[in-house]
């Protein structure tokens, strides 16, 4: 994952946007795919933005997060469910909903897919990884 990252990242633009949709960790058809090799939640891209970074030298790649957004299985989302645990794209103070799914409600109303759209940042003009 990081050395896809880091290619992307190398060929944007600065300021330019990646979008990444992926399955959620929980979703029941993951395993069925024999091209995901990877267990992704929506906080699988914090390593690369700076302010919510656990460990801050496993890369040089910095995103800034336009949207994140968790699709749930029809049901949960005709009840609303899907609603309460994206409440944070529109008034981050509600953050907690999507951490709370994670934590502890995301094997019962389990995730269906995830979307990611980030943002590139660079300093100055040329870029300054390889791969």
């Amino acid at each position: 994952m990081r050395a896809k990252n880091k290619a992307l990242y190398r060929i944007a633009k600065p300021d330019g946007r990646i979008t990444i949709i992926t399955p959620h960790y929980t979703n029941p058809d993951w395993p069925t795919d024999p091209t995901h090799r990877h267990h992704f939640n929506s906080y699988s891209f914090n390593c690369f933005i700076d302010d919510r970074q656990l460990f801050p030298f496993y890369t040089d790649v910095k995103l800034k997060p336009i949207r994140t957004y968790v699709s749930l299985a029809n049901l949960w989302r005709a009840i609303g469910l899907e609603f309460i645990v994206n409440l944070d794209q529109r008034w981050p103070a509600f953050r907690f909903t999507r951490k709370f799914w994670e934590f502890y409600l995301s094997y019962i109303f389990r995730g269906q897919e995830l979307q990611f759209e980030l943002e590139v940042v660079k300093c100055g003009g040329a870029s300054q990884f390889e791969l």
